[in-house]
Parts: structure tokens; sequence; C-alpha cells
């Protein structure tokens, strides 16, 4: 421990706060627990920057601790929806100046935690703070408080405005240098996006099991990650008619597997099922930008929720990359990696050397890309996300606009 470290009590005091904001919102955990906690003295509060990093003053965190864990929670809490929302893209898109983006995200989240019942600490400012009502979005609150004459902020520990770092889209003087710059580790964009649908995933699920017990608000953010842009359900089952396979199972018939049980002159049909066979292959090469693979998980989550069995999934940029099944996002992490050029001859050719051949290969690109002159010796359906080129003739094409 350094002359200026956390103290083991101010150690504690952090765990006991985060493991009481997993408590109060088990469905939050997994963001909860991905942040990176980094002590900076001094700075009298906790902030988060783009990284997911999480700066804590050890001894304000032992102060709310020792006056009330569920408050210390709140704060761990609201410093984890910033991220989580990505706030720092939002507030970078508007335009916004970096202290006011910082008060329409905290508007958000915290006119949410007012209508939950979460606390937090006297010195926070809420909707009412400037007449404005719970449930809006960080770019309505954004707006209002643009056509509002200035409020005096209620009084912190410095007087001043909001301060939850890049993370909230206003970067601190405290943060420190972004990992690729030496810095300490954190979170990569394509690990946070993972981490937001597998959050979406677990709001889900709670909701499903407690029926209206579930905020709104985090159902209506869920349901924003987890639904598709494309109608997977109408392209798939067109599909169907064209690719499918038959196993041995207990949903048909067919005498193209016969029944283990015949009897004498006679040809007994065997029950089968059928199953399709999905190959998804995602572009990430330099071109798709971090809009296009937020959007392409999308699409893979309507691929895995539409077929209910496990897909294979490829990355692709110059080299075709590493190759997982998988039904859930998580297995996805060390998928979704790449950043050079764009060529997806090599990773429709490595889709093509897959045992057993899937029936279909569902391309997710931006279009920027040289494509083989033959098809593919399965179905190709070729998702262009953005306002990229078309794709060859041999394939069926989907458009999907960037969400703006």
């Amino acid at each position: 421990m350094t002359p200026d470290g956390p103290t083991p009590d101010e150690r504690d005091a952090l765990a006991i706060a985060r493991t009481r904001a997993a408590v109060l919102r088990p469905y939050l955990s997994k963001a909860v627990w991905a942040l990176q906690p980094i002590p900076k003295r001094g700075i009298g509060t906790m902030a988060t920057d783009a990284h997911w990093r999480l700066y804590w003053d050890p001894s304000t965190t032992l102060a709310w601790v020792k006056a009330s864990p569920d408050v210390a929670a709140g704060v761990v809490l609201h410093e984890t929806c910033h991220p989580l929302r990505n706030h720092h893209r939002r507030v970078a898109s508007l335009g916004a100046s970096h202290s006011d983006g910082n008060v329409a995200g905290d508007l958000e989240i915290n006119g949410g935690f007012e209508t939950e019942g979460l606390r937090l600490p006297d010195d926070v400012i809420y909707p009412s703070t400037y007449g404005l009502e719970n449930g809006m979005l960080l770019e309505e609150y954004y707006a209002a408080v643009q056509m509002l004459p200035r409020k005096p902020c209620p009084d912190n520990t410095e007087g001043v405005l909001p301060r939850c770092g890049s993370g909230a889209g206003n970067p601190q003087g405290f943060e420190d240098p972004a990992p690729e710059a030496g810095g300490p580790a954190g979170v990569s964009e394509a690990e946070a996006d993972v981490l937001r649908h597998q959050v979406a995933h677990d709001i889900a699920r709670h909701n499903a099991s407690r029926p209206g017990a579930m905020p709104q608000g985090w159902v209506r953010w869920a349901d924003t990650i987890l639904a598709p842009k494309v109608n997977w359900r109408g392209v798939l089952r067109h599909a169907l008619r064209h690719a499918i396979a038959t196993r041995r199972g207990s949903m048909d018939y067919s005498y193209r597997a016969p029944s283990r049980r015949q009897i004498p002159e006679a040809l007994l049909p065997g029950r089968v099922r059928h199953v399709l066979d999905v190959a998804l292959l995602i572009d990430t090469s330099g071109s798709m930008t971090q809009e296009h693979l937020d959007q392409a998980l999308a699409e893979v989550v309507g691929v895995l929720r539409f077929t209910g069995m496990p897909v294979r999934v490829l990355s692709c940029d110059t080299a075709s990359g590493s190759i997982k099944r998988t039904r859930m996002l998580r297995d996805l992490k060390d998928v979704l990696r790449g950043g050079g050029g764009t060529d997806l001859r090599v990773g429709l050719d490595a889709v093509e050397r897959l045992k057993p051949l899937p029936h279909m290969v569902i391309v997710i690109t931006d279009g920027y890309t040289p494509w083989p002159d033959a098809p593919p010796r399965m179905r190709a359906v070729v998702v262009i996300i953005g306002d990229g080129p078309d794709a060859p003739k041999w394939a069926e094409t989907v458009r999907v606009e960037i969400p703006r």
C-alpha cells in the first residue's frame, strides 16, 4: 500500500458498496463487477471513464458506507449506468458541452433511481431540480435544460456541477491514460457491447420471472438493446424451405430415415426433426465503426433468438478469425476482433471449409469488401449495415440503417 493508497477498511468499504449494489439490482451485477476500480484519494466522489474504470475516493467511500451502505451502493450503480447506457458516445453525438452532457446523463439515471426508490447522497441532482419529469432520455433532458434559465446546482463537495468522468461524457483531469496508451486495463468497446447484451438478457429474464416488478425504464432499455432491426423471422422462415437438414428426433415422420422397428414386407418411416444450420460471418475490419458493430451484435441476437440452437460465428477482416459455436453473446468476446482491411472472400472460404457445411451463411458487413465471383455452396444472406455498396447478385441483400 502506498502512503496515499486505500487502507484495509477503505478497500472493504468499496467491496461492501459493490456487493450491496449487486444485491439491490442483481440484473445489473455483471456491469457492476465489470468496473475496474482505481483509487484516487482527494477527488471526493466516484467517477467512471469511457473504459469502464471506476475512480473512487477511499475516504469518501468509507464515509458513505458508514452512513448508509445503500447510499454507497446507489453511487456505484449511478456510475455503472454511465458507461452501460453509452453516455460518453451519446453526449458526443449531441455536440454537448461536457458539463451539460453530464447533467443530462445524471438526470436520466437519477430520475429512474428516484422512481425505483434507490437512495443517493443528498447533493445529487434530480429532474425535479430543474422542474422536469422523471423518465425522459438523456437527449430529452439536454434539450430541456438548454431551454431553462440557469438554476444553482445543489451544494456538493466543491460547489460544482456533476463530474462523473469521461464515462458520462465529462473527462476529468484525474483520469488515467487510455489502456492502449499504457494506462490501467479497462473494458474494450467490443467487450462493453457484449456486456450490454448480457445485462439486457438478465433484465429480460428477471422481468419474465417477476412480471410487473421490474422498473419499466430498464425493461424498455433492454428491449432497445435486444430488438433486432432486421425481420429475421421472415428471412429465416423463407430460407427454411430451401435449407433444412433432417435428423432423428420427434417432430415428424420421413421415409428418408426409416424406423429401426420394422415389420415383414413393410417399410416404416422414422421420426425426424428439421434443423437449420446457420453460420454467421461478421466483418470486423477497420471500416466497421463501433456503431456498425453495435448493430451487428443486435442482429446476432436476432439470429440466436430465432433459431434457438447453436450458431457458428466467424469474424473476418483480411483474415478469418476464430470460430465459435454459441447460443450466448458472452462467448463472442474473442470473436469480434480485427481492425485491418476487408476481404470477406477469406471469410466465405473459411465458412465453406466448415464441417458439416452450413445450410446458410449470414454475412454482416458495411459492404466495403471484395466479393468472390462465384456464389458459396450454401444459401447466402448479406446484411449491409449503413449505406455501403450492394452485395453481389447471388446473395439476398438486407439493409439495416445505423441508429442515429
